[in-house]
């Protein structure tokens, strides 16, 4: 299946592989972010648990 030169994305030289490489480190970077802040909601949550429980 063609695609149409409209949609096609030409990189030209270096100017494309500067723009991957950004984007694989913005991912990457991104993929960080999400994994900090899921640990850290992670932790929180099971400290106010701890604190919320009642004493025997």
């Amino acid at each position: 299946m063609a695609v149409p030169d409209r949609i096609r994305i030409r990189s030209s030289g270096t100017a494309g592989a500067r723009g991957a490489r950004w984007s694989s480190g913005a991912g990457l970077l991104l993929a960080l972010v999400a994994t900090v802040v899921w640990s850290g909601s992670f932790v929180a949550a099971r400290a106010l648990r701890e604190a919320n429980r009642p004493s025997s």
